[in-house]
């Protein structure tokens, strides 16, 4: 439950940043202020995927060798029954 609530507080944290930085940074230039709430964006997705890849590698691996399946499967029934050919 604490897990749960800690990620709730630092979710709002992050949405309040966007408010709260340009009033404290003042001299910089809208376009900065977005390149740098980017580039944290993107830390922060690097991060949460790194941690959660090896969970995740086992599952994407196991759906992608079905879409492949499928795919396969639609590829070959197709060309069978002549669909796209013109």
């Amino acid at each position: 439950m604490w897990r749960g609530i800690v990620c709730g507080v630092l979710a709002g944290a992050f949405w309040g940043a966007v408010f709260i930085v340009p009033v404290l940074l003042p001299d910089f230039s809208p376009l900065e202020l977005m390149a740098g709430r980017y580039l944290c964006y993107l830390c922060y997705g690097a991060l949460a995927a790194g941690l959660m890849l090896p969970r995740l590698l086992p599952l994407l691996l196991a759906y992608g060798v079905k879409l492949a399946g499928v795919l396969w499967f639609v590829r070959r029934h197709a060309q069978k029954d002549g669909a796209g050919r013109t």
